[in-house]
């Protein structure tokens, strides 16, 4: 999504409404196995002080991960708010830098949405089994080491 700052200013009266979706699935890798299109919603405004755009987001994304201990698939619902600031002069670690003459929100969107993902999922009724038994291969060096059974 990018809209040019002349566009913003003419419309910031009218209608500064935001609505589209923004496709991520370039940004799947590790332990992310799919992810939808991410539905975004809100409205900017201009921010005199700043000197700068204020984006109030609504994203929602379906993301698809591996189970933490089955590594089945386990699908689920990012769904948040927040608040993207973009100025001609970074003053803060809160506002990101306009360049050029228009604003490009895709970056930090998913920035946004990466931060939301937890780190590990766990499908509804999958067990840990967390047996004792540990087994080392014969070429393994650590194999001739006891395990201590108090620890």
């Amino acid at each position: 999504m990018e809209y040019y700052i002349f566009d913003l200013k003419n419309n910031v009266d009218k209608n500064n409404s935001i609505e589209g979706e923004i496709d991520f699935s370039s940004k799947i890798k590790d332990d992310i196995l799919e992810l939808s299109k991410c539905k975004v919603d809100g409205a900017y405004s201009y921010d005199s002080r700043r000197d700068g755009w204020i984006f109030n987001l609504h994203l929602q994304i379906s993301v698809t991960k591996a189970c933490a201990y089955t590594l089945e698939p386990v699908n689920f619902l990012v769904d948040f708010d927040t608040d993207l600031i973009y100025t001609f002069k970074v003053t803060d670690d809160d506002a990101f830098p306009i360049e050029g003459n228009k604003i490009v929100l895709d970056e930090e969107i998913w920035g946004e949405i990466f931060m939301n993902i937890p780190s590990r999922v766990i499908k509804e009724g999958a067990v840990f089994d967390d047996s004792d038994n540990v087994y080392f291969d014969d070429d393994n060096p650590f194999a001739n080491l006891k395990l201590d059974d108090d620890n």
